[in-house]
């Protein structure tokens, strides 16, 4: 009895001091920011100014006050990521040195974004502003070099802000973790990838593999994916889905030799529900496409990036339907599919939950897209996906739903000058004998969709989502 009493006092305390050192990691990351920020300006605003020469007549940058408050913001959130990380990886280590050899790895990958800021040509973009610590510094290199967008200072923000929320929830998830705190043989999260599994034993996918699986397949796509699109287009899209976004959450999983059929949720369908996803997908369509009229009212969007997306169109209508569909609708509902309603969806909800794993799964989803402008509505998608394979229990849903979006897309932009699509805009609104019935079209088929009896399976139980 005594000993299971002190053990809650030290799980307790262990909570206590758990949130104090985090507070702590946390304000030293912020003081250390600070200092740098008083060095640069010191050493710019000073400094320089006394040098005189050819150097000073050279310069290419100042840094105002102004500038100094905003990356100070800046500065923020993404403080805030690194304390939750690095006390989060520390917690599974049984000393400073093995604590040390935990965080080494993290500080080289942190280091390489960062680097890879200063390369020339590299510029902060609508995809850039999402991808973590990259964002941070093209932000900071583009501040002291000339002006920036409002619309991508925020976007960098509200991305870095996110990704530090998750990281905090992760952290404090561990913190509160008794088995964590009281084990005599820590495991961490990371050392699970490297050992070698138990024969017979099939794990599970947890929220820690699904971060660190999206920032792998993330920053494939930015920095491998982009260059074989930039190349050649369709090539570079197809070898993206299926070695770059598939293939890494496959390995990935049979690397912790998961249970593939739980962890993709490969499980047979319900016909009358399949036939539901037709109607409601084309009524969502409608749907968020006012929502992305919208976000186009309120911030606008910039004339490079319309000539880019008119550039990218032209190469689909040209290319032919047949290939165009597989490319643009095929492709991505299965991969994609896969690696967000499959692997990622698994470990977030089995940690956070149903509605936190959903939702963080949808954010996620809206962040792989690389493009500010499309965030929203692709956050939206996702969630609506995630909601209905999570119900329904088969990600072949979330599948059909995303070929069917897709594919919708692809028509309005194969028949654009149509007549019965001139509807279809991503600047004006739809008329409301159109709206309104999509509205209400959605809300039926997805009541019945929620509601209707699951397959059953060869056991005759009832698949639980």
């Amino acid at each position: 009895f005594f000993q299971a009493e002190d053990g809650i006092r030290y799980v307790e305390r262990s909570r206590g001091l758990g949130d104090v050192y985090k507070r702590q990691v946390f304000v030293l990351a912020i003081v250390n920011a600070l200092l740098n920020l008083a060095s640069m300006g010191l050493t710019i605003g000073l400094g320089l100014k006394y040098m005189g020469g050819p150097l000073t007549e050279n310069f290419a940058f100042t840094i105002t006050p102004g500038m100094l408050v905003m990356i100070l913001v800046e500065l923020i959130p993404l403080a805030a990521l690194f304390s939750a990380v690095f006390l989060a990886i520390s917690s599974f280590a049984k000393s400073y040195k093995e604590a040390q050899g935990y965080l080494t790895p993290v500080f080289i990958i942190a280091e390489l974004p960062a680097m890879a800021a200063l390369l020339p040509g590299f510029e902060l973009s609508q995809g850039a502003a999402v991808v973590p610590v990259l964002n941070v510094a093209l932000l900071f290199k583009a501040v002291m070099i000339g002006e920036v967008a409002p619309l991508l200072v925020l976007t960098v923000w509200l991305s870095t802000a996110f990704y530090a929320a998750l990281a905090l929830k992760w952290a404090a998830s561990i913190i509160s973790n008794e088995e964590i705190l009281l084990s005599e043989t820590k495991e961490s999260p990371i050392s699970r990838i490297f050992e070698r599994a138990k024969p017979g034993v099939k794990a599970e996918a947890g929220s820690f593999d699904s971060i660190l699986l999206f920032a792998v397949s993330i920053a494939l796509l930015w920095f491998i994916g982009a260059a074989l699109q930039k190349n050649d287009l369709f090539s570079g899209l197809a070898i993206t889905e299926i070695l770059l976004i598939a293939a890494p959450a496959y390995l990935l999983a049979k690397r912790l030799k998961l249970n593939l059929r739980k962890t993709f949720r490969l499980k047979p369908v319900n016909p009358a529900g399949i036939a539901l996803m037709l109607p409601l997908m084309v009524s969502a369509f409608v749907l968020i496409t006012q929502l992305q009229v919208i976000l186009v009212k309120v911030v606008g969007l910039p004339a490079y990036y319309i000539e880019s997306m008119e550039s990218a169109m032209s190469q689909f209508t040209e290319t032919g339907p047949i290939l165009g569909f597989a490319i643009i609708a095929v492709l991505p509902a299965l991969c994609e599919e896969f690696l967000f309603r499959g692997y990622i969806l698994s470990g977030l909800t089995r940690k956070w939950g149903a509605v936190g794993g959903i939702i963080s799964t949808g954010f996620l989803f809206g962040a792989f897209h690389l493009d500010p402008y499309r965030f929203a509505a692709a956050s939206m998608l996702g969630i609506l996906f995630g909601a209905i394979v999570w119900r329904r229990g088969s990600i072949f849903y979330g599948i059909a739903g995303h070929l069917i979006n897709n594919g919708a897309a692809f028509l309005v932009l194969i028949f654009a000058d149509s007549p019965w699509l001139a509807s279809f805009s991503d600047t004006e609104f739809a008329p409301l004998w159109i709206t309104v019935p999509a509205l209400f079209i959605f809300s039926i088929c997805f009541r019945f969709l929620w509601t209707l009896p699951r397959t059953k399976g060869r056991t005759g139980g009832v698949f639980d989502g």
